[in-house]
């Protein structure tokens, strides 16, 4: 240490211990930005996924069952419409967070949002607008069977995305941080 002091001078090893804290603050600024960055995000995509499930599950009670049995009623024609467009527009949102798989020829020809293969989670929601859509041409098919379906499988999906173990984690390591006397 002494041959340090007398090659730099003091003033050398004040500056080496600063550019070494400085890449240490450099590298934990980069991390908890990452982690905000994931919160941010992870926060978003619950959003987006609490307006699909509405929305499958309002689609999904539309034919009204009691037991597993149809009771005849039918949603109008209007109502099948516009919950198709609110699920297309879930979709194409959900778009916005997930890309399609591209690393093929597939789709090629199609804008850069649609080439390749859907991910999972929003072929799911496709599935289930299409099925939802055969209802307004076929008057026996009942689609709440397979958008209950669909619905599990989507929350699967964004359940294996969030990863609620992680947040679980950090609500636990942040609570243990305060703690609070009653």
């Amino acid at each position: 240490m002494e041959e340090l002091f007398d090659l730099v001078g003091v003033e050398g090893v004040a500056a080496i211990i600063a550019v070494v804290v400085s890449v240490f603050a450099l590298c934990l600024s980069v991390f908890n930005f990452r982690a905000e960055f994931r919160i941010a995000w992870t926060k978003e995509v619950i959003g987006w996924a609490r307006q699909v499930v509405s929305v499958l599950t309002e689609m999904e009670h539309d034919f009204s069952t009691a037991c597993g049995q149809s009771l005849g009623v039918r949603p109008s024609g209007d109502r099948v419409r516009g919950q198709l467009a609110r699920l297309s527009t879930l979709i194409d949102e959900g778009r916005f967070y997930f890309e399609n798989n591209s690393d093929n020829d597939f789709g090629r020809d199609k804008p850069v949002a649609f080439r390749g293969y859907r991910p999972k989670l929003i072929d799911v929601l496709v599935r289930a607008y299409d099925s939802y859509r055969r209802a307004l041409t076929n008057n026996e098919h009942d689609p709440s069977d397979t958008i209950r379906k669909r619905k599990r499988d989507f929350v699967s999906h964004v359940q294996e995305v969030i990863n609620p173990v992680w947040f679980s984690k950090k609500a636990e390591f942040e609570t243990e941080k305060v703690k609070v006397n009653f």
